[in-house]
């Protein structure tokens, strides 16, 4: 990874992001020794969703996925009050992967806006509970989002699940996983019998171990998650072959821009990113990858926003937007009417 430069440049905050942003405690994750690391992921945890969530028409329960190497996977499964196995339709399913740069987050993280998601679609999303680096480096979660990915498709009847409207949707590293998988799924989910998957939603995603972009540069010191994380977090995940030449698309999606096919054969695409944040120009040359594959990609750069803003200052008008183009999308993907309001 290349040498960036000072914290002051780039695109200034949205105005009624900008304090928060600035006011954001941040310790840069390269400057923690590695016992802390079980420190921030107790601070970056969410706690177990209840039953109803909070007034939401959803209801949580947890599954137990058998995976090889003899470890278990936790779901949280969320589903439409009243809903359940047996239901007359299938439901699209939603499967969820957590931000929290590959280190740290568990499947609670962002859930709340999955069940949105949820309640407004006749979804059942699945929250993924993946493994963390730098403890099980790449290929860990991928190989988890994998194993979850067949299971859903191949109980689809007994989950109640229609296997051709499965959406993978994450933010953040979350996003990073997701599109890994649908690169993969692409490749492989032949081979199993699998149905094309209906969509990839992606938002302010980790895609480029490289960090070589004019964002990475801008970004590299400024900010809630800036490029310092990212070098952590990519060495977490990588090792020594972060930055080099020897990296999977799987592992870093930006990569398969480089190699062929390319970006061909993904489904409908949502990306977004803020343009205040270190992810800008990698998500921004994701979706234009896809145009250039012939595909199907929707792209959204939100003016003055810092990562994870909808997380941060959800009340926000610009964290309100950016929600609601996410659910008009998966409404049209989906094919299902748009639960935002209007």
């Amino acid at each position: 990874m290349t040498e960036q430069t000072g914290p002051h440049s780039g695109p200034p905050y949205d105005p009624d992001l900008a304090e928060l942003a600035e006011g954001i405690p941040h310790r840069a994750l390269t400057e923690m020794a590695p016992e802390h690391i079980e420190e921030v992921r107790a601070q970056a945890a969410s706690a177990p969703l209840p039953e109803g969530l909070a007034g939401r028409r959803v209801a949580a329960d947890e599954l137990i996925v058998p995976a090889p190497a003899d470890h278990e996977i936790a779901l949280t499964r969320l589903r439409p009050l009243g809903a359940g196995e047996g239901s007359a339709e299938p439901a699209p399913a939603l499967l969820w992967f957590h931000g929290g740069g590959m280190v740290m987050g568990n499947r609670h993280l962002g859930a709340d806006q999955v069940a949105d998601w949820v309640a407004a679609h006749g979804l059942t999303a699945f929250s993924v509970e993946y493994r963390l680096a730098p403890e099980h480096p790449f290929p860990a979660a991928h190989d988890d989002g994998w194993t979850v990915l067949g299971w859903v498709l191949e109980h689809a009847e007994d989950l109640g699940v229609d296997p051709d409207q499965v959406v993978l949707a994450g933010t953040s590293a979350g996003g990073c996983l997701a599109a890994g998988l649908a690169l993969r799924a692409r490749d492989e989910g032949g081979a199993h019998g699998w149905p094309a998957l209906a969509g990839l939603l992606l938002a302010s995603p980790m895609l480029d171990d490289r960090q070589r972009t004019p964002s990475a540069a801008q970004f590299h010191e400024r900010g809630p998650w800036d490029g310092r994380d990212s070098t952590y977090a990519w060495t977490a995940l990588l090792g020594d072959a972060a930055g080099g030449p020897d990296v999977s698309a799987y592992a870093a999606p930006a990569r398969a821009l480089d190699t062929d096919p390319g970006l061909r054969g993904l489904p409908l695409t949502y990306v977004d990113v803020g343009s205040a944040e270190l992810f800008r120009d990698e998500a921004v040359a994701f979706a234009a990858g896809l145009w250039e594959a012939d595909g199907d990609a929707e792209l959204h750069v939100w003016a003055g926003g810092f990562h994870g803003f909808t997380l941060a200052a959800g009340s926000s008008s610009l964290a309100d937007d950016c929600l609601r183009a996410q659910d008009r999308w998966l409404a049209r993907t989906l094919g299902r009417p748009s639960g935002a309001p209007s």
